[in-house]
């Protein structure tokens, strides 16, 4: 993100009036999701929000996501947990068919991704990542560049849905790590080595409503441009 994110967190970051932050929270809500918590690191005090819980990572700027998200294992190990990255943004509709699954392990996935990276990228598959499911939508492989258009049956959003069984399992992979190795891994990472062990399918739901990630300053003026858009039709 350049320096937008010199002085506070990338979900921070407004679209439409609103921090990215904001604008999950007010969707989970409207999704029928009523207890919030967030997972906090760099300027956590910038995050306080009415009526969220947090946990924090205190080593945020040496770990990766699977780090910080087993500082909420609390939670994951009491009930099913809806999971968003912060930076990304979608419709309730999203976060409600995660609600109304029923695996221990899910995973929300745009199949028309092939339209918006083009409006992302010069190059859709310079930032394609692969996608392979199997006859019943469980992940097979994810997250590794590509150019085999038959490696994408879609992009990861970003939205997992981990029930308690689910997380269980998480906690038995990672358990057998070495800490660097823990330390580094990523969400994509964490799922790829879940599906490989084949006895906890990652369940994969197709989406298409609107949704986006920011991953830079162009992502963002892209969909400022959609919200602006938008609220000129209204």
């Amino acid at each position: 993100m350049g320096g937008l994110t010199n002085e506070k967190p990338k979900c921070l970051m407004e679209l439409g009036g609103m921090t990215l932050l904001d604008r999950q929270i007010e969707t989970l809500r409207d999704a029928g999701i009523e207890q919030l918590a967030v997972i906090t690191g760099y300027r956590k005090d910038q995050l306080v929000r009415q009526g969220v819980e947090y946990f924090h990572n205190d080593d945020w700027s040496d770990t990766q996501m699977v780090y910080s998200l087993s500082c909420a294992r609390e939670w994951l190990e009491q009930d099913t947990c809806i999971v968003s990255y912060s930076d990304i943004f979608y419709d309730k509709r999203a976060p409600e068919m995660l609600m109304r699954s029923d695996a221990d392990l899910a995973i929300t996935f745009d199949p028309n991704w092939i339209d918006l990276w083009r409006q992302r990228f010069e190059d859709p598959l310079s930032d394609a990542e692969t996608l392979v499911l199997d006859e019943h939508s469980n992940i097979l492989q994810i997250g590794s560049k590509t150019s085999d258009m038959s490696l994408i049956h879609g992009q990861y959003m970003g939205l997992i849905r981990i029930a308690p069984n689910g997380w269980s399992f998480i906690e038995e992979v990672i358990s057998g790590l070495p800490a660097p190795d823990f330390n580094a891994l990523s969400m994509t990472e964490l799922l790829n080595l879940v599906a490989s062990e084949a006895r906890c399918p990652v369940s994969a739901i197709s989406y298409d409503g609107q949704w986006g990630e920011v991953d830079n300053a162009n992502d963002l003026g892209l969909y400022k441009t959609w919200f602006s858009n938008a609220s000129s039709k209204v």
